[in-house]
């Protein structure tokens, strides 16, 4: 009870039912034994799921509950550059496909547009493999 243990011992006649002697004790528990101490001592229990469906959210997240804060933050760094890289992209590819040029410029603006839809695709799978990398990763702890 409390941070205490309570012992109470009895000796009883078994012939007569009565009790012979009875003694009680009263130990205050030292404090790396305490409720609170114990808790500590108790690993946090980690769920693969819950860690999973954190990076699913945000890639690094789960890394981050999984203990592990730099390949998180390498994740989570990754991921929104990959994504920024997406938006430029896709921005120029746009640009280039909605030209008013006419001629020679207008073939060399469609030229462009199509090389920046490649890198735009090229740009689009990276960004899926880090986030499929990410969910992977944090399910298995690695």
């Amino acid at each position: 009870m409390n941070d205490k243990i309570y012992v109470v011992a009895k000796l009883i006649d078994i012939n007569t039912g009565l009790i012979v002697s009875s003694d009680e004790l009263s130990l205050q528990l030292k404090p790396f034994l305490s409720s609170e101490s114990i808790k500590d001592l108790i690993p946090e229990m980690r769920y693969p799921i819950t860690a999973a469906f954190r990076s699913a959210i945000l890639p690094g997240w789960g890394q981050f509950y999984n203990d592990k804060p730099i390949k998180g933050g390498f994740l989570v760094a990754s991921y929104i550059g990959s994504i920024a890289s997406d938006i430029y992209l896709y921005s120029q590819w746009q640009k280039y496909l909605n030209t008013t040029s006419e001629g020679e410029e207008y073939e060399k603006d469609i030229k462009k547009a199509s090389d920046y839809y490649n890198y735009m695709l090229l740009s689009l799978s990276i960004t899926a493999i880090i986030w499929i990398y990410s969910v992977i990763d944090a399910y298995l702890g690695l």
